[in-house]
């Protein structure tokens, strides 16, 4: 909608908010209305800030559908068990600093959201790796209980361990985890769909999950199969919802098909080196802001490696032609100096 007349530079994000919406209500379905008002509070904020971002900036002033899709990747990367302080601070930070401090949704190296996920995931923690079991009876406001809350199986992982998932379980998003994240048949349909709309890169998309699951596969990190191991760090955690709704974003990945594939390897691969490595459950977001922040050069480095190889291939082309064309001429005149023999 535009509200003073303006062109709206984020129109295109409506397939986004779009694609959302099943990742809402698969979360209603697990965990009753308290995520879908922490979603309604969210994104009325984050449009809020962000017209007020571009009134204080002199900007013109639209309803941006970026803030508002925003405010819905925040709550669906966090427990359902979340406080609405900790999404108005989440909220800010991704919207102020994330956002408008880099010159707003044109210019932003990052995704607004992994700048506010990642600073509460450093200063709190404990408020974001706990979460209510699916089915779990949450107030509609105000604190929940420790009792309810509970480590979910990425934590486990970390550790070691293998946690008991039912494939069934598994494929349904049916475990402990961030409220609507980790549901791979929801994900994958809004992945499907983004892909045929044309708002999702075919090239980050395919790579990034082709490279998780083939390290995973080749090193896996848990004591079981290979396959299971790779089916597992799909599942849980937060790098398939990362892969369909921000990694893979047009207006964020790099312009040319070779930088893309560059930027999914890179996602893909630190995604892995974070799990193996890393202390925290939210190492993809971590990934995903070095990407973003490399994103501008993987172009230019892409285009000077074309350059390099066309330079080598002319080379080797080059002198072998020359071979080629010294190698008749020498053939040539032998063939004239027998015939002149024979004369």
């Amino acid at each position: 909608m535009n509200v003073l007349g303006h062109k709206n530079p984020d129109a295109k994000a409506k397939y986004y908010f779009f694609a959302l919406l099943p990742v809402v209500f698969i979360a209603y379905y697990y965990y009753g209305m308290r995520p879908v008002w922490m979603c309604a509070w969210s994104v009325l904020l984050c449009m809020a800030l962000d017209m007020v971002c571009l009134k204080l900036r002199g900007k013109p002033v639209y309803l941006p559908t970026s803030a508002a899709i925003t405010g819905v990747i925040v709550v669906m990367l966090m427990p359902a068990s979340v406080e609405l302080w900790l999404v108005a601070l989440i909220d800010v930070i991704s919207i102020v600093l994330g956002k408008h401090v880099f010159g707003g949704q044109k210019y932003c190296i990052f995704h607004p959201a992994c700048v506010g996920l990642a600073f509460i995931a450093v200063v709190r923690p404990a408020q974001m790796f706990l979460y209510p079991a699916p089915g779990t009876a949450l107030p509609l406001t105000g604190a929940v209980p420790n009792s309810l809350l509970s480590v979910s199986p990425y934590g486990i992982m970390m550790n070691g361990g293998k946690p008991a998932i039912t494939d069934i379980d598994l494929l349904l998003g049916n475990f402990t985890g961030p409220a609507g994240a980790h549901h791979i048949i929801v994900l994958a349909t809004c992945a499907l769909f983004l892909l045929v709309v044309k708002s999702a890169s075919k090239a980050v998309v395919f790579t990034s999950m082709g490279t998780f699951l083939t390290l995973f596969y080749l090193f896996p990190r848990i004591p079981t199969s290979r396959f299971t191991s790779a089916a597992l760090e799909t599942g849980v955690g937060m790098f398939l919802f990362l892969v369909v709704f921000m990694a893979g974003e047009r207006y964020k990945a790099p312009k040319s098909i070779r930088g893309r594939i560059l930027y999914g390897f890179c996602f893909g691969a630190l995604s892995f080196l974070y799990r193996r490595i890393g202390k925290t459950e939210c190492g993809e977001i971590f990934a995903l802001l070095l990407c973003d922040a490399m994103a501008l050069h993987f172009d230019a480095w892409t285009y000077k490696a074309k350059l390099l190889y066309q330079s080598y291939q002319r080379k080797v082309l080059g002198s072998s032609k020359e071979r080629v064309d010294v190698l008749k001429d020498e053939s040539t005149v032998q063939d004239v100096t027998e015939v002149e023999g024979r004369a």
